[in-house]
């Protein structure tokens, strides 16, 4: 129940997550099959209930699908109850149980904690996130995930530390990436402004990724309040603020370099 975010496609089926309802009411992974007649309904299947231990739970994030497998996020759950990023596995045998695997739990410190978003392959396939507390400060992070050679532990990294500030705070997004692997994604309200549009501007080798806000919005008639994506066309960014606007009810934004 409740549905949250937007669905993918895998050519045949339509796949999705809800933070709620399923068998122990911390919400589902689920896959919606055509019909062979048109005027037929279509087909649901569980794929997998979370029970909001240590496989998560209330995944607000849409999935992302790489090799069959499914990767998403859970704001709740997972080893130390503050989310986690999961993948789940097709089964060998069709017909069979998915399977469910934590590529990283969250802490809710220093790394990062209760990701709102999901995740996004880059170069190497590594993950790129945000997690909407946690952080040097307590006001969400940008995280990295590097897969391990041989079957070895995911490696995850805080690429970047909200302070609160101008900088931004409270992501309830994720990042999308452009064709240099850098990095461009929005924040919630903070102590000083409406929320921004950041940038994290990936480093050349063995250097650190560095954050900029592209803009920070007034919650005037520029809005404010951005918790959705961003989608980048032309080297212009658009996108959506909650508040703000001529009627105070929310604008649709570009930013232009």
């Amino acid at each position: 129940s409740n549905p949250a975010s937007a669905l993918i496609f895998d050519g045949t089926t339509l796949l999705g997550t809800t933070p709620t309802g399923g068998a122990s009411n911390f919400g589902t992974i689920f896959q919606l099959t055509p019909p062979k007649k048109k005027t037929a309904a279509w087909t649901e299947a569980i794929l997998y209930n979370f029970t909001g231990r240590g496989d998560g739970g209330k995944p607000y994030s849409g999935l992302v699908l790489k090799t069959g497998a499914l990767y998403g996020t859970t704001l709740d759950g997972g080893p130390s109850s503050q989310g986690e990023v999961f993948k789940l596995s097709p089964p060998a045998v069709k017909g069979q149980a998915w399977t469910i695997a934590t590529v990283y739990g969250f802490t809710g410190g220093s790394d990062g904690g209760k990701p709102y978003a999901g995740v996004v392959f880059g170069k190497l396939g590594v993950l790129y996130g945000t997690t909407g507390l946690g952080g040097a400060g307590g006001y969400g992070t940008v995280f990295a995930l590097t897969p391990g050679k041989n079957g070895a532990p995911w490696t995850e990294s805080v690429l970047y530390s909200f302070g609160g500030g101008p900088d931004g705070a409270y992501p309830r997004y994720g990042v999308i990436a452009d064709t240099a692997g850098n990095l461009y994604g929005t924040t919630g309200v903070s102590t000083v402004n409406s929320g921004v549009v950041f940038q994290m501007l990936a480093p050349k080798k063995g250097g650190a990724w560095s954050e900029s806000a592209l803009w920070s919005f007034t919650g005037g008639n520029d809005g404010g309040a951005s918790t959705a994506g961003l989608a980048l066309t032309g080297g212009i960014l658009y996108g959506t603020a909650s508040l703000g606007g001529q009627y105070g009810k929310g604008v649709v934004f570009s930013v232009t370099p």
